[in-house]
């Protein structure tokens, strides 16, 4: 489709005006601390919940509601120890970077593992925002040379298809490499 026709998610919820966008913020329990940019854009707010400034996207804000990194019940609690990931998928001929919580109920890699990936490393943090600074880094380097996706939302059904990478391309002991290099100077 083309950038005009707006995906289904933008046909959906639409961007919305910037009236319409702050009440949706409001609703979620946040403050807006800066003007509205776009739904998919991190938004600076204050949490009327905890109190803390966060950053939700407000398609987030849209679908989920409650989106504060800081006291949202659900996801990587930002200053609980996480692991930063890495995973290969040799009928996918993929790698993926990805961070999880290492005190979780949820075991995201457990899930990952049961539809074909092997986990090749994981990286222990102290915090999960310590490994999302990594995570997030080593993601945006990587986007310099190879600017999209490898895998499709379809062909990694529990999520994170946006960090996955050709394992021709990015091998995962390479990235594993790097990584933990990363983590070393932290």
């Amino acid at each position: 489709m083309g950038r005009n026709g707006g995906c289904r998610f933008c046909k959906r919820y639409g961007p919305g005006d910037p009236h319409e966008a702050v009440r949706d913020m409001r609703r979620a329990g946040f403050e807006p601390l800066e003007p509205f940019t776009n739904i998919r854009t991190p938004w600076l707010a204050l949490c009327e919940r905890c109190g803390e400034v966060s950053s939700p996207k407000l398609n987030n804000v849209r679908t989920r509601g409650e989106c504060c990194a800081h006291c949202a019940t659900y996801g990587l609690d930002p200053g609980a120890p996480a692991w930063l990931y890495v995973l290969a998928h040799a009928g996918l001929s993929a790698t993926k970077i990805g961070i999880t919580g290492q005190n979780t109920r949820e075991d995201r890699l457990v899930r990952f593992e049961g539809l074909g990936w092997t986990v090749e490393g994981r990286i222990a943090f102290g915090t999960g925002e310590a490994a999302y600074k990594i995570e997030q880094a080593a993601i945006n380097q990587l986007r310099l040379d190879f600017p999209a996706p490898f895998l499709t939302a379809a062909q990694v059904p529990c999520g994170g298809w946006t960090e996955t990478f050709d394992a021709a391309l990015v091998p995962a002991a390479l990235l594993l490499a790097q990584l933990t290099a990363s983590a070393a100077c932290r």
